[in-house]
């Protein structure tokens, strides 16, 4: 890429409000709660400006809040989603129109789960400051860590994740740089270990104090949304 090329990917667990719940309410059953904070979410996605956006969490079941969405971004994205099986959520990787989508996989990661992943293979054309170029992008939203049980099915999708990519950067023959992001649900275990162990590096920039991307379920801050990039063999 130029030098003075910048190219912007957005990670971001937007929470179905099926799963926004509270003691006595869930989200879902107040339409103008649901979408007072859907106009905040696209808000935050255009103030960004982003080329890709790889959205979890998304509600795909209720075909009102996806036409909203759709009002919104649909003129500048292309939609590509995955809806999770048995599951009113699930992805939406959108991508600026300039972007050429050369290839679309969407899989579940582990046969008999819920978890599933979106795969592309894109072409970077018409970005200013980004020649033409092939990339490899994939989204993902991995299981909570929150039992021995869990652990073990984190690891398994981690390395199905990572054995699809390669099979789409056998097709762009080694030679597309790897964007891997998402809710990937966990610090420093085995999944996280498995993914850096296979050349992938943590995009996030160093900081001076703890990163936080997420409040988890139990109300704690932590990381748990990522971008790994990793780059192409040398020829």
């Amino acid at each position: 890429m130029a030098n003075d090329a910048v190219f912007r990917i957005m990670t971001f667990n937007i929470l179905a409000p099926c799963y926004k719940v509270t003691r006595s309410s869930s989200e879902a059953d107040d339409r103008e709660r649901v979408f007072r904070r859907l106009d905040r979410v696209l808000d935050a996605i255009e103030a960004a400006d982003p080329h890709i956006i790889a959205l979890q969490e998304v509600w795909l079941a209720d075909d009102e809040y996806m036409e909203t969405m759709r009002a919104r971004l649909d003129s500048r994205y292309r939609f590509e989603t995955m809806q999770r099986p048995g599951k009113a959520d699930g992805l939406a990787t959108l991508f600026d129109r300039r972007i050429e989508v050369l290839q679309a996989d969407h899989q579940l990661l582990v046969p008999g789960g819920t978890r599933v992943a979106s795969f592309f293979r894109v072409m970077l054309s018409e970005l200013t400051g980004i020649p033409r170029s092939e990339a490899i992008v994939a989204n993902t939203h991995l299981s909570f860590r929150s039992s021995p049980a869990d652990e073990k099915a984190r690891g398994e999708q981690a390395a199905a994740l990572t054995a699809h990519v390669d099979t789409l950067t056998d097709a762009a023959g080694h030679t597309a740089p790897i964007v891997l992001v998402g809710d990937l649900n966990g610090q420093g275990d085995n999944a996280l270990t498995y993914i850096a162990g296979n050349g992938y590096a943590n995009a996030w920039p160093p900081s001076s104090g703890p990163l936080i991307t997420h409040k988890t379920h139990e109300r704690m801050s932590v990381v748990a949304d990522y971008v790994f990039t990793k780059s192409p063999l040398p020829e």
